[in-house]
């Protein structure tokens, strides 16, 4: 029977460790799989952002997450909503003691998100006859965009409940129609939040 080479030992331990791994993920969130709280981010390529109430489960082999947010002011008619899923697969948790754990995991995201866009008014001021005259009226836009991205999460969990969830990834923001301002944006983009498992 031949003797292993090194290489062939170091990638039957990288291996192995990784199924030992793989399992202990299993085992802790069978314990907790679902978590609520409060989620968002933005893109640094368009600046958009997304977020809100959150929600996240996790079954045998995935998980997945949704969070959605809408403000709206009435004075200035100004609207901004987002709706995101994320499908997350875990690489690798560990309890460190029962007050910290962690783990990592690669997400991919889809959503929509949209906002009103104003171009302010614009005019010139006439010498002869002292006055304002406008030039081109106030218009407001609608920008609808579909947001995609992907990248790896960070879990931070406190006292088994507490969970700090962040991203780091890239994403990027397709527009659905052709106005002013709505153009399409790739860059780096973050998130985060606070959210209580159970």
């Amino acid at each position: 029977m031949k003797k292993m080479t090194k290489k062939t030992k170091i990638i039957t331990a990288v291996l192995l460790c990784l199924v030992l791994s793989v399992t202990s993920i299993w085992a802790d969130i069978a314990d907790f799989p679902t978590a609520l709280g409060v989620f968002g981010g933005v893109s640094t390529g368009g600046g958009s952002g997304f977020g809100g109430l959150h929600y996240q489960r996790w079954f045998s082999k995935f998980g997945i997450q949704a969070e959605g947010g809408v403000m709206y002011k009435p004075s200035s008619e100004q609207l901004d909503y987002s709706l995101v899923v994320d499908g997350l697969f875990p690489v690798y948790s560990n309890d460190f003691s029962d007050k910290l754990g962690g783990s990592v995991y690669l997400f991919g995201s889809a959503g929509h998100n949209a906002s009103t866009f104003t171009i302010p008014e614009q005019g010139v001021w006439d010498e002869t006859s002292a006055t304002y005259k406008v030039t081109a009226p106030e218009q407001r836009y609608f920008n609808p965009k579909i947001y995609a991205g992907l990248g790896i999460g960070i879990e931070i969990v406190l006292f088994q409940h507490f969970s700090i969830p962040l991203h780091f990834g890239y994403s990027a923001d397709i527009p659905v129609t052709v106005v002013p301002g709505n153009e399409l944006a790739i860059g780096f983009s973050f998130a985060g939040g606070l959210r209580y498992r159970f």
